[in-house]
Formats: structure tokens, C-alpha cells, sequence
């Protein structure tokens, strides 16, 4: 453990480490807090947008965005249980932040 060099790439980790929990417990919280307000429209939202919402992610978001794209628009929120990974938690969670309005 004497060796400097160890010594000053344990620091970087240990620094990394610390600005990543900082941004998870504060910053990230921020943003959720800002989503009270918001309504998307899921027939009109880019994957961005969708990927805001909670509990959607990259991953799910890309398979709504996808799945819009191909069957054409949602008629009701709960069309989205037809998307894997999209059940009754999910969309109890993102429910209030949608707006079903017709894609342009």
C-alpha cells in the first residue's frame, strides 16, 4: 500500500465514487420533484421525454417509442401493458404524467 501510485488511483476512485452518490441523492431527486407538474403526450413524445418518466428508463422507453412507431398511436394509457416490461406498477407510476392526443 505504499506505493504512490496506488495510493492516488484509490483517491480518484474513491473521488469518482463520492460525486456519483452526490448526483444520485441529490441532484436526481431534483428532477423528480420537477415532474409533478409535467404531461407528456404519448402519441407525440420523443424517446427522450419518455425516458424521463419514472420507472421507464432507456430500455422501456425505447420499446414504447418502438412500439409506437410501428402499431401506430396509443388510444388509452393502458395500452401500454401490451409492451414487455410495462405491467400495472409501471403504469400506476407514469399514469398521471400522460396525455393521449392524436401523433401529428
Amino acid at each position: 500500500m505504499d506505493n504512490p501510485k496506488r495510493k492516488a488511483f484509490l483517491l480518484l476512485l474513491l473521488f469518482i465514487i463520492m460525486v456519483e452518490a452526490f448526483y444520485v441523492f441529490f441532484v436526481s431527486k431534483k428532477a423528480q420533484v420537477s415532474l409533478g407538474s409535467i404531461k407528456i403526450s404519448l402519441n407525440q413524445a420523443s424517446l427522450s421525454e419518455l425516458e424521463i418518466l419514472p420507472g421507464l428508463g432507456k430500455q422501456r422507453a425505447y420499446r414504447i417509442y418502438s412500439y409506437r412507431m410501428e402499431q401506430g398511436a396509443f388510444e388509452k394509457a393502458e395500452d401500454l401493458m401490451e409492451i414487455q416490461g410495462v405491467g400495472g406498477t409501471i403504469l400506476k407510476k407514469i399514469e398521471r404524467f400522460l396525455t393521449i392526443e392524436n401523433a401529428q
